[in-house]
């Protein structure tokens, strides 16, 4: 069956009276229920429209946000592009600060070096110029004296002197080879000789005439001491005569024996030429001939001097000093300062040295800082 009610018939009879009673009690239900509908809807309304209001505002809010977040990022994206361009220029200006470090650090090195590399510097050419004159003169005491000022030098140096402790050692052991060897004064020596060839003309030989005005002073002197008789008297001037013809002396060299008065002077000749020979020897360096040389004219003052008087006792002094000036070894060596030219070139070369590494070192580190 159906639960829907049937139709009225047209028919039948009307009932109205029990019809619209049971609709009129439903009334009130339909009235609460539509009151209720109404009033869901009207606060879902409400709600809805709160709803909408709190979405439109958010919504303009984020756009709001979304606009200010816009900004940011643009304004973030120029910061960015700044910052890069900031950073670029840091990293140029990074750069260029660092090669200058690089240069002020090589300044500061060369500064700390400058001074013990000047002081190397000048020694070098005074030991240099000094090493010439010796052997130019055959004379060591200009290269001992500049050896002396250089240590004195870098004795004063300072911090710079443990830079340079091996130079001036090797210039202790050069002055010490160069004070204990026996090395030849030649200008010392030559001095010697010429004054021992101006004293020739004046020097006693043995076969030299004896002076005629002694006789004389004699024979004046005599007969003021004691009374003469008259035919002494007439006699003295005539035996001074004769005496004087006659020369009495005593030789101890036979040599010397057949040497006359009148051949004295080619004897002294001969000894100037012996000792010019001598002197030009030892100027050309040629020591060995010198010392033959000034041994032929020892032999001959002695063969032809007269040894008991003061004039041959200093010309042979003078002699022995020229021998003794001229070197007694008779090596022709000359003074060198070996071991001080040697330290010179190697600090120097460890000057260049470490000179080079900061410059090395600077290129190493730019090529480590590009990409």
């Amino acid at each position: 069956m159906s639960d829907t009610p049937a139709a009225p018939s047209l028919l039948a009879p009307v009932t109205t009276a029990p019809a619209l009673a049971a609709p009129r009690s439903l009334l009130p239900v339909v009235a609460l229920i539509a009151l209720l509908s109404l009033a869901g809807n009207f606060l879902l309304w409400n709600k809805l429209a709160r709803i909408q209001n709190n979405l439109a505002t958010a919504s303009a809010q984020a756009q709001i946000l979304a606009q200010e977040a816009k900004l940011l990022a643009t304004t973030s994206a120029e910061r960015s592009d700044s910052a890069q361009a900031k950073l670029a220029l840091v990293d140029a200006k990074l750069d260029a600060f660092n090669a200058q470090n690089t240069q002020v650090e090589a300044l500061l090195q060369n500064a700390a070096r400058t001074q013990s590399d000047y002081l190397l510097a000048d020694i070098d050419s005074s030991l240099r110029l000094a090493q010439q004159q010796a052997q130019f003169t055959g004379n060591a005491l200009t290269l001992i004296d500049a050896l002396q000022q250089a240590q004195h030098r870098l004795g004063l140096s300072g911090e710079g002197g443990v830079f340079l402790q091996p130079v001036l050692a090797a210039i202790k052991r050069d002055l010490e080879r160069l004070q204990t060897t026996g090395y030849p004064d030649i200008p010392a020596a030559v001095e010697k000789l010429d004054q021992l060839a101006g004293s020739i003309d004046s020097l006693p030989m043995l076969a030299q005439q004896p002076s005629k005005t002694s006789d004389i002073n004699i024979a004046v002197a005599a007969p003021n001491a004691m009374p003469q008789a008259k035919w002494q008297q007439w006699l003295m001037p005539a035996w001074v005569q004769i005496r004087s013809l006659l020369q009495i002396s005593r030789v101890d060299m036979a040599d010397a024996a057949l040497i006359g008065p009148s051949e004295l002077y080619f004897v002294r000749e001969n000894l100037k030429l012996q000792l010019l020979s001598a002197r030009t020897a030892l100027l050309s360096r040629r020591l060995l001939a010198a010392q033959s040389a000034m041994a032929q004219v020892q032999k001959q003052l002695k063969t032809y001097g007269d040894m008991n008087t003061p004039a041959y006792k200093k010309a042979q002094e003078l002699l022995t000093q020229a021998q003794s000036l001229s070197g007694s070894s008779g090596q022709d060596s000359v003074p060198a300062a070996n071991d001080s030219a040697r330290a010179i070139a190697a600090a120097n070369a460890r000057y260049q040295a470490g000179q080079a590494a900061p410059k090395i070192n600077a290129t190493k580190a730019q090529g480590a800082r590009k990409p």
